[in-house]
């Protein structure tokens, strides 16, 4: 599991694992119905292409994300 990788760190261990599953676990903000991009430490995931982007020749066969909505006090 990494926890708010770098996008070299991520593409590196998706490259050499070459997982079947990648589960991303995200937040969202209450009082918005947007769900804005995934985002990296240092790279924001927003289209599709830059989701592929991290993955080399061989593509997981499910990719999923989790949201929770974070409820500002």
């Amino acid at each position: 599991m990494l926890e708010s990788p770098k996008r070299v760190e991520l593409k590196q261990t998706l490259e050499s694992l070459e997982p079947d599953i990648v589960y991303f676990l995200g937040e969202r903000i209450s009082g918005s119905e947007d769900i804005g991009p995934l985002e990296l430490k240092d790279f924001n995931i927003s289209t599709a292409q830059d989701l592929v982007s991290l993955f080399g020749e061989r593509l997981p066969q499910l990719v999923g994300i989790l949201l929770h909505t974070h409820f500002a006090l």
